[in-house]
């Protein structure tokens, strides 16, 4: 039971960080095979994706404000 609900806990976590259903299949798989450090390196292949978004974001919204100054 305590199992289900860290299960449960760590997808809700996932899902929040902004992980979608195709890795979070490829997090729980590779966390089957009991391979952690490939769970990991998936992990932070996703955050290195969102922090460019935002850093991308971040330079277009700074353009545009040069823009309007």
């Amino acid at each position: 039971m305590d199992e289900l609900r860290s299960q449960e806990s760590v997808t809700r976590n996932l899902m929040d960080a902004g992980c979608g259903e195709e890795l979070i299949r490829q997090f729980w798989a590779l966390d089957a095979a009991g391979k952690k450090r490939e769970s990991l390196a998936l992990l932070a292949r996703h955050r290195q994706r969102l922090l460019d978004c935002c850093h991308a974001e971040q330079r277009n919204n700074e353009r545009s404000t040069a823009w309007t100054i």
